[in-house]
């Protein structure tokens, strides 16, 4: 509740975060190369605030993340194309789509 983690709690988080960013299939989004805005809100006329994890630019490509734990969702795949939509709608092209689960 303050914030604070035990020595073996952070060693764990610590482990999947690891897990996450040396993964091969999205390492590139967590490289220096990337330009990388997190959490930031995208605005659209009738809807409320969308706020995705994380959005890298890298070249031509537009790629969302948004982070997940428990179960897979059919709300987690249509919240995180209502994000590709709002980007699209900002006249990118090339978006890619990704939930990372870390259970």
């Amino acid at each position: 509740a303050e914030g604070y983690l035990d020595e073996a709690l952070r060693a764990l988080l610590e482990q999947k975060i690891h897990q996450v960013i040396e993964n091969d299939e999205v390492a590139q989004l967590f490289s220096e190369k990337a330009l990388v805005k997190n959490e930031i809100e995208l605005l659209s006329k009738g809807q409320n605030v969308q706020r995705p994890d994380r959005i890298v630019f890298m070249a031509d490509k537009v790629f969302i993340v948004d982070y997940k734990t428990g179960e897979k969702t059919l709300f987690h795949r249509k919240q995180i194309q209502n994000y590709g939509n709002l980007i699209g709608q900002m006249g990118y092209k090339n978006i890619h789509l990704i939930i990372i689960y870390l259970e």
